[in-house]
């Protein structure tokens, strides 16, 4: 009985690193380039042009993705940590044409990825931990309150600084 939990347990933990790896795979790591939108009403995201997802770029999320990994956080406590900004600018950005580039001048840019297991929208990296292991890697859009988005992630805090943490 007690193998059986261990197998089942570990089947589980399985599943959550595959759904991790599969999320920052589909989200950043295979991409050259992600398609950059701006939100209308309704939740509706409308598509304005695409950015270059660089090497640098992510390496850099790789490496912070590792450093999350290899932290250990409170047990019991479920987080929201802050990977990176992604620094969508209008000079990165290749606009579909000069109309919708003014026509978005002051808005908020934000990545949007479509794949076969759903849709993730923002301009922020964030990874999703629990019970010490990160379970999910997410788009988040800066403009969720600070407040809110522990709600809107579902967890009991959320950790902008990484480096800042303490159990």
């Amino acid at each position: 009985m007690v193998l059986l939990k261990y197998v089942v347990y570990l089947q589980s933990k399985t599943k959550t690193m595959i759904h991790f790896k599969q999320r920052l795979e589909e989200r950043i790591l295979n991409n050259t380039e992600l398609t950059i939108s701006v939100e209308g009403s309704n939740y509706q995201y409308n598509k304005v042009g695409t950015m270059k997802v660089t090497d640098l770029f992510k390496k850099m999320v790789s490496d912070k993705v590792n450093q999350i990994e290899n932290t250990n956080f409170r047990t019991g406590k479920d987080f929201g940590v802050l990977v990176s900004q992604m620094g969508i600018t209008p000079n990165l950005v290749k606009f579909d044409n000069e109309e919708i580039k003014r026509a978005v001048t002051g808005k908020t840019l934000v990545a949007s990825v479509n794949t076969n297991n759903g849709e993730s929208n923002g301009n922020q990296l964030y990874c999703i931990v629990r019970d010490n292991k990160i379970t999910t890697f997410c788009l988040v859009k800066s403009y969720t309150c600070f407040n809110n988005l522990a709600d809107k992630l579902r967890v009991d805090a959320i950790i902008k600084n990484i480096k800042k943490y303490k159990k």
